[in-house]
């Protein structure tokens, strides 16, 4: 059996992180921010293409249902492959849980879409913040 000549005696082969470890990596992540920012009754789910294709992620919530859906995008993955900390994007995400209704209800009103946007944005960032700097001391992925 030959060895890699290329690889350095006694270097341990790198697994290759794949698509699938890497949802589970951001599962993992949820499951610890969900008690946190109140959202234990929400399904999360996350799934792989982002609409917008400069956005590493995306939230989709089917207001009132609590079964949302985080879309990363290959660049996100490439991020992480990459040794890259993907927390606060995930976490701006999540964000979207506790803002969007909100951003559902105001919407069908009299402010502009673009006002509503902004605040939506403001407001998200705004939480995510609170939260990282609550959990700065925890593990980065």
């Amino acid at each position: 059996m030959g060895t890699n000549p290329l690889r350095k005696a006694g270097e341990a082969m790198k697994p290759k992180k794949t698509k699938k470890e890497f949802e589970k990596c951001l599962l993992e992540m949820i499951a610890e921010y969900v008690p946190i920012l109140m959202l234990t009754n929400h399904t999360f789910d996350v799934v792989s293409g982002c609409q917008d294709k400069d956005s590493l992620m995306e939230f989709k919530l089917t207001y009132p249902y609590l079964n949302p859906k985080i879309y990363y995008s290959e660049k996100s993955l490439k991020m992480w492959k990459n040794g890259k900390t993907i927390r606060p994007f995930l976490l701006h995400e999540l964000c979207h849980g506790i803002t969007d209704p909100f951003y559902v209800k105001a919407s069908k009103r009299y402010a502009t879409n673009s006002e509503i946007e902004d605040e939506r944005e403001r407001l998200t960032d705004h939480i995510c913040n609170i939260v990282l700097s609550l959990t700065d001391n925890r593990g980065k992925r």
